[in-house]
């Protein structure tokens, strides 16, 4: 198996996906998918989580839940390189609902 160097940008992901993870599981928060993708023309990341956890939690309370986590796992430096976190139900990730159809 090839080993992921942690200071690669995709090492750096995923740290940052296990820590998500982990850290929602702790907090007792459901989740269903951590994945992400890279930015186009950029060295920045977005992640997106998708926890059935998030149903009754506003959208800033997400975004506060999972910054707080990435914040304790990651450098500020590394923090850089996450352009955003999308914070999403499994109904929300649905096509269908999503906006501008």
């Amino acid at each position: 198996m090839a080993k992921v160097n942690k200071r690669t940008p995709r090492g750096l992901i995923k740290r940052a996906i296990d820590a998500i993870q982990d850290g929602l599981t702790q907090m007792g928060i459901s989740w269903n998918d951590v994945d992400w993708e890279k930015v186009q023309a950029t060295k920045l990341h977005r992640i997106i989580v998708i926890a059935s956890g998030f149903e009754h939690m506003p959208f800033t309370e997400r975004q506060q839940v999972v910054w707080r986590i990435i914040e304790r796992a990651l450098s500020p430096k590394d923090q850089l390189m996450i352009s955003m976190i999308l914070t999403l139900t499994p109904e929300e990730a649905k096509p269908d609902n999503r906006q501008g159809k």
